[in-house]
This record gives C-alpha cells, sequence and structure tokens, in this order.
C-alpha cells in the first residue's frame, strides 16, 4: 500500500489575527481578545473561520457563564462571515428544547477601527447603542457579571 504524505495543519496558519483567552478570577467571564486586521469581504473568510474555531474552542475548554468578545484592537471594515461566531456560540451554549430559557450571555468589546462595522452586522435602526455592545473591557465585565447570574438563574 502507497504511503500518504499528509500535511500538518495549524489554525494558527488560517489568520494573521491574534487570539487570548483571559479569565476574572471567578472564572466566570471568559474574555476572547481578537488583535489584528481582519480581512476585507471575502478575503476575510479564514478571519471568521478562526475566530469561530477559537471561540468554540474557548467555551469548551473553560465552560464560563459568559462570554465576552474583546474586538478593541481588531481593525474590522465589512464581512458578513464574523456573524458565524455569534450562531456557533448561539447552537453550542442555548438549549433549543428550552426556548423561553435566557440566552447565554454575550458581550462585544468594540473599538475605533470597528465600533461601526460591527453595529453594520445587526439590524439595528435606532440611535441607542444595543446593550450588547461596549466601548471598555470594565462596563462588559459588570455587564457580564449581572447577565451571567440571570443566565444560571433561568
Amino acid at each position: 500500500m502507497k504511503s500518504m504524505n499528509l500535511e500538518r495543519l495549524s489554525l494558527g496558519d488560517m489568520s494573521e489575527l491574534r487570539i487570548d483567552y483571559l479569565m476574572e478570577p471567578r472564572r466566570w467571564v471568559l474574555v476572547v481578545k481578537v488583535s489584528g486586521c481582519y480581512r476585507p469581504g471575502s478575503q476575510g473568510n479564514s478571519d471568521a473561520r478562526y475566530i469561530r474555531a477559537m471561540v468554540t474552542a474557548g467555551l469548551i475548554a473553560y465552560d464560563p457563564v459568559c462570554l465576552i468578545l474583546d474586538f478593541s484592537q481588531l481593525e474590522y471594515t465589512w464581512g458578513n462571515s464574523l456573524l458565524g461566531v455569534f450562531q456557533d456560540v448561539d447552537t453550542l451554549m442555548n438549549d433549543p428544547e428550552e426556548p423561553e430559557a435566557p440566552a447565554f450571555p454575550v458581550s462585544i468589546v468594540s473599538g475605533p477601527d470597528c465600533h461601526h462595522a460591527l453595529l453594520s452586522l445587526t439590524d439595528t435602526r435606532s440611535d441607542t447603542q444595543p446593550d450588547w455592545l461596549f466601548e471598555s473591557l470594565d462596563e462588559a465585565m459588570a455587564s457580564s457579571f449581572i447577565k451571567g447570574q440571570q443566565w444560571l438563574d433561568g
């Protein structure tokens, strides 16, 4: 039998983005910090797949009560493949058998190089900022503790 030539793969080869996992001492809140330049449009598809894979891995490995996606150091202008991150979190963390239960809490910290693009992914037509979008990690953490307790109590 002929031997196959197999190529060694690494998720890190999919993207030049940097991803770090951080948790506070109670280990309730998982912060996934994404830094770097998300390529625009379909060029960013592999960036989105990398973020999706790393967020999913973090949720499975650390089993948090809530998630903060820290995009404060992310350059992101457009590309709707990023929505897959939220679909994956919903599939993994929410029980379809309990549609009335509170949704797993996810917050986003935006930065100057991604804020408007992140808002464009949603269908928000109001002048108010969504309750899941924050401009600082401290604000997101405070909200996450409250939402995390509600999720546990739900």
